[in-house]
């Protein structure tokens, strides 16, 4: 492992708390989909702990980032009303 730089981290609770449920619903996400398309009982032990530590790292560039005045913005999709179609809209 490379030697990392010591720094302090300052970071407020409710950006926190939004990282890691960001970070958490993310590896939920990736395990679930894991377990769909994984038979083999050892690879997917394997692929768990991987995602696991890859989280944690991410989690952990996350707050570095942050601390250098970076964000991360989550997007999230809304369903659209259903535009009538002409056929709908003259029956009415």
């Amino acid at each position: 492992m490379a030697e990392q730089e010591n720094i302090q981290l300052h970071i407020n609770s409710i950006y926190l708390g939004e990282l890691i449920d960001y970070c958490g619903r993310s590896l939920c996400g990736k395990l679930m989909k894991r377990f769909e398309i994984l038979d083999n009982k050892e690879v997917l032990k394997a692929e768990t702990k991987e995602l696991i530590y890859e989280s944690y790292r991410s989690l952990r560039d996350l707050m570095i980032a942050h601390n250098k005045g970076l964000e991360i913005t989550s997007f999230q999709f809304k369903q659209k009303p259903k535009k009538a179609t002409p056929t709908e809209a003259n029956a009415s």
